[in-house]
């Protein structure tokens, strides 16, 4: 029986996914040459959320750190991640250069996979470029905002936020507080990325980097979720606790796509670098093996 109910999900799968991309087709829609994807009608809309992964996207494996979360807020649903190795890090890029590798990086995947929202698993990606993400793609876009609310709410008032320099930069939320200091440690995200298996090299630089601030600040806050893959480290350093969204970010994403999936739960992994495709593989096994992200 079961068996028989796998084979008719795989077979309404097949049938559903015919029908997106007639829906969607470039040449059958010419909002599609103007640059804009076309705007889904209910029936695709349903289609999508029921059989189709949640898109998680980042320049690197630091939104591996988000996906835990997700997977394990929303266990029935199926994980499609996007690394972009290919164009990573984003954090020193100039807004333009961002703007474009992100939209067209989102576009070219979200045309091939149909999936039902994308969470955008990037601080950098969401303060320079989410409102037009939202404005181009006509299914949920979710962020990532520093968690410097929960700070507060938490009693903290001395708060030191960790982010890339475009976040710090270009982010209109950030920009909304006033008593806070922002700190850009710049090569962290790519070191992170290329040595995510030499632990001495990445406390070697955040020592560098964060020493300064050791016990001046009542807490930290991760503004970008590679630093959150290494949040015992960066505590013990500055010598206080630390914030991040991730949870929040789930917990969110659960609440606005309401019709959950009870079947699935696989995760499929993409660099857009082949060449790091393994890596990518790697570090997401040791991620979820060890439970790094996960409280």
């Amino acid at each position: 029986m079961c068996k028989l109910y796998h084979k008719f999900l795989r077979i309404a799968r097949d049938i559903c996914k015919f029908f997106v991309n007639l829906a969607i087709k470039p040449q059958n829609n010419i909002l599609l040459k103007m640059g804009k994807l076309p705007k889904q009608k209910l029936f695709h809309r349903i289609i999508c959320m029921r059989f189709f992964p949640i898109l998680v996207f980042d320049s690197g494996i630091g939104g591996i750190s988000t996906l835990c979360f997700l997977e394990n807020k929303l266990k029935g649903e199926d994980f499609l991640y996007v690394a972009d190795f290919l164009n990573s890090p984003y954090g020193n890029k100039p807004k333009k250069e961002i703007e474009k590798l992100v939209l067209s990086t989102l576009k070219k995947y979200v045309e091939t996979f149909h999936p039902k929202s994308v969470v955008v698993a990037c601080n950098t990606a969401t303060a320079v470029c989410i409102k037009k993400l939202r404005k181009f793609f006509s299914i949920p876009i979710f962020g990532c905002e520093p968690a410097v609310k929960m700070a507060k709410n938490c009693g903290c008032k001395n708060i030191l936020v960790l982010c890339t320099r475009a976040t710090k930069k270009y982010s209109e939320f950030l920009k909304g507080f006033c008593d806070i200091k922002v700190y850009s440690p710049q090569k962290l995200a790519g070191i992170i990325d290329e040595n995510f298996f030499d632990k001495n090299t990445i406390n070697q630089y955040l020592q560098k980097c964060l020493m300064k601030f050791r016990k001046k600040f009542d807490c930290v806050v991760l503004g970008c979720t590679h630093y959150c893959l290494f949040k015992k480290e960066i505590e013990n350093i500055l010598g206080c606790k630390s914030f991040e969204g991730n949870k929040n970010i789930a917990t969110h994403v659960k609440t606005v796509l309401k019709n959950i999936r009870n079947n699935g739960g696989t995760t499929k992994l993409i660099s857009t670098d082949n060449l790091k495709q393994q890596y990518l593989e790697e570090c997401y096994k040791k991620i979820k093996g060890e439970k790094i992200c996960v409280e």
